[in-house]
């Protein structure tokens, strides 16, 4: 639908305006009541159906730079954020 959204919940037009919701209304993790800051977009994790060969395509592609795959530099981007 060329819409962002979290988890299915309110659709926006664009990531701005998705961050900018989520600022003024923080959503709350069900279990621990914690409340869920957004931080980064990681490219892969919304992806149009028909996209989805060529993501994985550029992926799988080495960074001649830093000899790491696509998936690995997400994955770091991912855990460094977790801690």
């Amino acid at each position: 639908t060329g819409m962002y959204h979290v988890g299915g919940g309110d659709e926006f037009r664009t990531v701005g305006e998705l961050l900018a919701h989520y600022n003024n209304n923080p959503m709350v993790e069900e279990g621990s009541q914690r409340v869920v800051h957004l931080m980064n977009l990681v490219p892969s994790t919304c992806v149009p159906a028909d996209a989805i060969d060529e993501r994985i395509r550029l992926l799988e592609e080495i960074d001649p730079v830093t000899k790491k795959s696509g998936f690995l530099e997400e994955f770091e981007v991912v855990m460094c954020e977790e801690y």
